[in-house]
Parts: C-alpha cells; sequence; structure tokens
C-alpha cells in the first residue's frame, strides 16, 4: 500500500512496523495515515544517482552495462530477497540482443514504477 501511495519503504521496515504494532491483514484508515506519516519522514534510502553510482561498480569498461546474469544474481541475493518471477519482470525488459542491461534506464523505471 505504501509503495501505492509513492513510497518506497524496504520490506524490513515495514515487516517491523506490523511485528511492533500487531497489525493484521486489515488496518483502519487513520493507522494506515500514520504509518505513511512514519515512512514518509524517513530519508530516502538511495536515489537515482546512488543507484547508478553502485551499478558503475559493476560497469568495468564504463560502457553504461551490466550483464543481465549479473544483475539477475545481484537482486537474488542482496537486500531484500525477490522471486526469480520478480526479477525476470524487473529485469528481462530491459535486457538487449546480448543480454547486458543498461543500468541507469532500468533504474529510472524501475524507480518511476
Amino acid at each position: 500500500m505504501l509503495r501505492s501511495l509513492g513510497l518506497n519503504p524496504i520490506t524490513a521496515d515495514c515487516n517491523k512496523v506490523i511485528n511492533d504494532s500487531n497489525l493484521g491483514k486489515e488496518i483502519d484508515f487513520p493507522t494506515l495515515v500514520s504509518i505513511y506519516e512514519q515512512f514518509s519522514k524517513r530519508p530516502c534510502i538511495a536515489g537515482l544517482a546512488d543507484m547508478t553510482e553502485a551499478f558503475k561498480t559493476f560497469d568495468r569498461d564504463g560502457g553504461g552495462l551490466i550483464s543481465g546474469a549479473a544483475m539477475r544474481q545481484m537482486l537474488l541475493n542482496m537486500g531484500d530477497k525477490l522471486s526469480e518471477a520478480e526479477v525476470d519482470t524487473m529485469v528481462t525488459p530491459h535486457e538487449n540482443g546480448d543480454g547486458d542491461i543498461k543500468y541507469e534506464d532500468m533504474t529510472k523505471a524501475v524507480m518511476a514504477n
């Protein structure tokens, strides 16, 4: 719900709020507003520039590309755990014929959603 409202919280933070508040599957509107306000006041963990810099470490020749296989490996093993289907949905549309990804374009597209 928070993502649909324009926020981008990490799963661990959401789980912490749910567990600490003993929230069930349903919450009332005032509780949602309170949770939204909590998350909206938190600083952004990483923006487009931060993500681009991070991917540059995997861009050995400085061409703005990263291997689709390397991207899949990162998404499956680092940070919030994603399923293979989620990774495919995110990566496949951005792969070129050689299996490489323009990481800045992919990052812009993912952050816009």
